[in-house]
């Protein structure tokens, strides 16, 4: 199954995804019966997360295209309802007419369609050989940090920061007040200069292209400042100017999804309506790259949880990249991919969530218990409380086991 996305498209991932899937049935490329790659393999392929492509087999689903079969995977439905093909069809009928069009302006008198197309070439899903998906998209190898180092006087805050964030994941960047998180946003902005190492953003240096990067990014600081005295509808119409992709229709469905009142004054917002009204403004533009610094910040639970439940509707569901700042792991957990830990200016432990949910663990343990234990422990963090000792440590399994012997030892 041959897919292509353009990462930078205003089209969606999802919506190009499911379009081409939809065109390969209609078109018989898919016949009735044919097994797609599984969700894993897919996002894999795409580097796109996999609620994106799940997302998009429920819809085509739903619209009598595809069907799931439990313990066996998404196949082509064996009867896929004719007028949903017809539909498809026509749309790709319309396409094609339109790029014929286009290209006749461009100066092409004849044009094959088989010479545009990239060379199939397969890979191995299980029994079955598929064409390989091709991704569309030159900077795939996502941004990073490359011993990043930044001091404010004698203070170093940053210690030889190193991490990559792929395209198209969400990014989780935890660590405590104080720790570097906010300094390295900055960095990653253009709008602090670091002493030492290399960033890469988007495939553009921050320091020397600023303003080019800030018009592919949408950024929502953890107390986004706005103008108290606008209106809703008056800061969508404010903002607009300065950024060439701005998408008004875009701002007004998100405005309409987070249920926020175009003629209320921004200083009348409750602190839920004022974080929804930054992610709008960070995200009307299409940015390519989303940058949320503790967003859901003086929110309670369930206001968090509805936050992330809309990053997942907005953002993942679109495929783009997420680099998402907390000091919270369990807010972060549901939707990252990946996760970093920084503390005292230096990353402590990066990995994909899985594997640090298996690993990673609070250990909660007597204080006069701790010292006997400690240099067994791979420590990550301690904080003392009261007459007890909070750690985080990984390898989490062999810090148990030690910690049962040293409980049964002093039993005996």
């Amino acid at each position: 199954m041959l897919l292509r996305i353009e990462k930078g498209s205003a089209v969606p991932i999802s919506r190009q995804i499911g379009e081409q899937i939809a065109t390969l049935c209609a078109s018989g490329s898919l016949r009735p019966g044919e097994r797609l790659p599984s969700v894993r393999e897919l996002a894999r392929e795409l580097a796109v997360n996999q609620n994106t492509i799940l997302r998009v087999y429920e819809r085509l689903v739903g619209e009598g295209l595809l069907e799931m079969r439990h313990g066996q995977g998404t196949f082509v439905a064996a009867k896929a309802l004719r007028g949903q093909l017809a539909v498809h069809r026509e749309r790709l009928v319309d396409e094609l007419r339109q790029i014929a069009r286009q290209a006749a302006g461009l100066g092409f008198r004849r044009m094959s369609c088989t010479s545009c197309w990239p060379r199939r070439r397969t890979a191995s899903f299980g029994r079955r050989r598929w064409a390989r998906v091709r991704v569309t998209n030159h900077e795939r190898s996502g941004d990073e940090l490359q011993a990043v180092r930044k001091s404010f006087g004698s203070k170093e805050v940053l210690r030889g920061v190193t991490f990559r964030v792929e395209r198209g994941k969400t990014f989780a960047f935890l660590g405590r007040n104080g720790a570097g998180k906010t300094t390295t946003i900055r960095m990653l902005l253009g709008l602090l200069g670091r002493d030492d190492g290399s960033i890469r953003v988007l495939g553009l240096d921050p320091t020397l292209e600023p303003i080019e990067l800030r018009k592919r990014v949408g950024y929502l600081a953890e107390d986004q400042t706005m103008y108290g005295w606008m209106r809703v509808e008056e800061i969508l119409l404010f903002l607009k100017p300065f950024y060439p992709t701005w998408d008004q229709e875009l701002a007004l469905r998100y405005v309409r999804d987070f249920e926020l009142p175009l003629t209320t004054k921004i200083k009348h917002l409750s602190k839920g309506q004022n974080v929804r009204l930054g992610l709008v403004l960070a995200l009307a533009h299409r940015p390519e790259l989303v940058i949320l610094d503790d967003p859901a910040l003086g929110l309670d639970p369930i206001m968090r949880k509805q936050f992330n439940r809309d990053l997942i509707t907005h953002l993942q569901g679109e495929g783009r990249t997420l680099f998402y700042s907390s000091h919270l792991l369990y807010e972060v957990e549901p939707v990252a991919d990946e996760v970093a830990i920084l503390d005292d200016g230096r990353i402590l432990r990066q990995a994909d969530t899985e594997t640090l949910r298996r690993d990673v663990k609070q250990l909660i343990m007597r204080q006069d218990l701790y010292p006997v234990v400690r240099h067994e422990l791979k420590l990550l963090d301690e904080r003392y409380d009261g007459g007890r000792v909070v750690a985080i440590v990984e390898q989490a399994e062999q810090a148990i086991a030690a910690l049962g012997r040293e409980a049964s030892s002093t039993k005996s």
